[in-house]
C-alpha cells in the first residue's frame, strides 16, 4: 500500500484545522442566537402565528409553526389547482388555513345556484373569506342578451331587482375589497346598480362585461371612471337603451377613457349593439384587441383605430368567415385594408387566424400601407402551420406580402405561432412559408414557434 507523501499529510491537516475552526465559529454563533429574545409573532397570509407562551420549547411547536411562513406558502402554491388536496391541508393545521384559502377562494363565481350559500358565508363568522377573492364573476343566468335588455326595461319601469342581484351588490360586492378582476355576464346595469359599485372594489384593475345592458352610455363611462385603477376593459355584446341621449342632466360623458388594453367582441346578438361602436370610439388604449366575424366589421375597426392616439399594439382575432365573404375579398382585396391614425404609432401587430383563416391573414398583410405602419417592429401571426393550408393561399398574395413587409425598414421580426396542438406538421409548414417569403427569409426575420404566443 502506498504511503501518503508529507505534502499530502500537511494538506489534510490544514483542511481539518479549517473545518474545526468553522465548526467552532458556528457553535459560538448558535449559542449567542439562543440567548436573544424569541422571534416576534409572524404573519402567514393574514393569520398571526405565535406560541401560546414565549417559554414554549421549539420542539413542542407544530411543524407549521416552526417553518418559515414563506416556505409554507411556497409548498402550498404547488397545489394551486388541486382542490381536494387543499381541502385536506386546511384540516391538518390551523396555521395552513390562510395559505389554503388564498388558493381556494382566489376565484369566485356567483350564480343562481350558489348565491344564498355565498351570501351566508360572507355574513357569518367566516366573513374574512371575502378578502381572499381576487377574481369575482357574476353570472345572472337569464339567457340571451335581448332578455337582459327587456329585464332592464322592466327595472326602469319599477320592477324590483332579483334576489341574485340584490345579494351580490348588497352583500358580496362590498365585502370583496381585494378583487382585482370583475366579470359581469348577462347583468342589467341600471343607474342604482352603478351607484352601488362606486364604493366597491378599490383595487379593481380589470373589468369584463358580456351580454350586459345599460340605461345609457354615460352609465358605462361612470362605471369605469369610478374605479380609476382599471387599466383593462373587455366587452362583448353590450346594449344601451337610451344611447347618448338621456333625460337626466347628470348623465354627462367625460373625455376618452385612457386604458392599457381594450378588447371588444362583436358577435351576433338579438339585441341592438348600440353601445359597442361608441365604446371603441370613446376609448384610447395602448393595446386594442378586436374580434372579426364578418367583412363589414373592417369599416368599424378603421373608424375606431383612426381615433386612438396612444395605440401601439393592434390585435385582430379572425374567426371562420362565410364562403361568400371570402369570395368578395378574393375579388377585391382592398376591402380588408387597415387605415390607422396618422402620424403612425403602431409598433406591434398580432393577427390570430385560428385554424382556417391563413388566407385572410396573408391578404391583410399584402394590403398594408407602408406609410401607415412605418414604426411597425414586431409582427405576430397565429395560424395553422401546415403545408396543405399554405399551398391553398394564392401565390400572388404571398409575393405581395413579402414585398410589402420587406419595405418596412423598422420591422425586426415576424413570429409564426402554430394554432393547433399537433406539432408534427410544423416543420413542413415552416419550410413552405419560407419558400414563399424569400426576401424575409434572406433578411433573417422569420421565426417559427410551437409554443403559446406571449399575448
Amino acid at each position: 500500500m502506498n504511503q501518503p507523501s508529507p505534502s499530502e499529510i500537511e494538506l489534510v491537516n490544514t483542511s481539518l484545522d479549517k473545518f474545526s475552526g468553522l465548526r467552532r465559529s458556528l457553535s459560538r454563533t448558535w449559542i449567542v442566537a439562543k440567548r436573544l429574545t424569541p422571534w416576534p409573532a409572524r404573519k402567514l397570509r393574514g393569520l398571526v402565528l405565535s406560541a401560546k407562551n414565549a417559554g414554549t420549547p421549539s420542539h413542542h411547536l407544530t411543524l407549521a409553526a416552526r417553518l418559515p411562513p414563506e416556505l409554507i406558502d411556497h409548498i402550498i402554491d404547488y397545489f394551486h389547482c388541486d382542490k381536494d388536496t387543499l381541502l385536506t391541508l386546511s384540516l391538518v393545521c390551523r396555521a395552513l388555513v390562510p395559505s389554503v384559502r388564498y388558493h381556494l377562494f382566489d376565484r369566485l363565481k356567483v350564480t343562481n345556484s350558489n348565491a344564498k350559500q355565498i351570501s351566508a358565508l360572507f355574513t357569518e363568522e367566516t366573513h374574512d373569506i371575502a378578502l381572499y377573492v381576487r377574481e369575482l364573476t357574476l353570472e345572472a343566468g337569464i339567457g340571451r342578451s335581448d332578455e337582459v335588455f327587456e329585464e332592464l326595461r322592466a327595472i326602469l319601469s319599477g320592477k324590483k331587482l332579483r334576489p341574485l342581484l340584490r345579494s351580490f351588490f348588497l352583500v358580496v360586492a362590498p365585502r370583496a375589497r381585494n378583487v382585482t378582476r370583475l366579470i359581469l355576464k348577462a347583468v342589467p346595469l341600471e343607474k342604482s346598480i352603478i351607484g352601488m359599485l362606486t364604493l366597491c372594489f378599490p383595487k379593481l384593475n380589470m373589468l369584463s362585461l358580456f351580454d350586459c345592458s345599460f340605461r345609457c352610455n354615460a352609465d358605462l363611462d361612470r362605471l369605469v371612471r369610478d374605479h380609476p385603477t382599471i387599466h383593462t376593459l373587455r366587452a362583448g355584446r353590450l346594449c344601451s337603451i337610451n344611447g347618448l341621449t338621456s333625460s337626466e342632466p347628470t348623465d354627462t360623458l367625460g373625455p376618452p377613457l385612457v386604458l392599457h388594453q381594450l378588447k371588444v367582441t362583436e358577435a351576433f346578438s338579438p339585441a341592438p349593439l348600440t353601445l359597442t361602436p361608441w365604446l371603441v370610439a370613446h376609448c384610447n388604449p395602448q393595446h386594442f384587441i378586436y374580434t372579426l366575424y364578418r367583412l363589414d366589421q373592417f369599416v368599424k375597426i378603421n373608424a375606431g383605430i383612426i381615433q386612438m392616439e396612444s395605440l401601439t399594439h393592434l390585435h385582430l382575432i379572425i374567426y371562420h368567415w362565410r364562403r361568400e365573404e371570402m369570395y368578395e375579398v378574393e375579388v377585391e382585396p382592398s376591402l380588408v385594408s387597415l387605415t390607422p391614425r396618422y402620424p403612425p404609432t403602431i409598433t406591434t401587430m398580432t393577427l390570430d387566424g385560428k385554424m382556417h383563416m391563413l388566407n385572410l391573414v396573408v391578404t391583410i398583410l399584402a394590403q398594408l400601407d407602408p406609410h401607415a405602419f412605418v414604426h411597425l417592429h414586431t409582427l405576430n401571426l397565429w395560424v395553422h402551420l401546415e403545408e396543405t393550408d399554405v399551398s391553398k393561399v394564392d401565390p400572388g398574395m404571398w409575393l405581395e406580402m413579402d414585398r410589402t413587409l420587406s419595405v418596412l425598414l423598422s420591422l425586426g421580426v415576424v413570429n409564426f405561432y402554430n394554432s393547433c396542438q399537433t406539432k408534427e406538421h410544423i416543420h413542413a409548414g415552416s419550410e413552405a412559408i419560407e419558400a414563399r417569403l424569400s426576401i424575409l427569409k434572406i433578411r433573417g426575420m422569420l421565426r417559427f414557434r410551437d409554443l403559446e404566443p406571449p399575448f
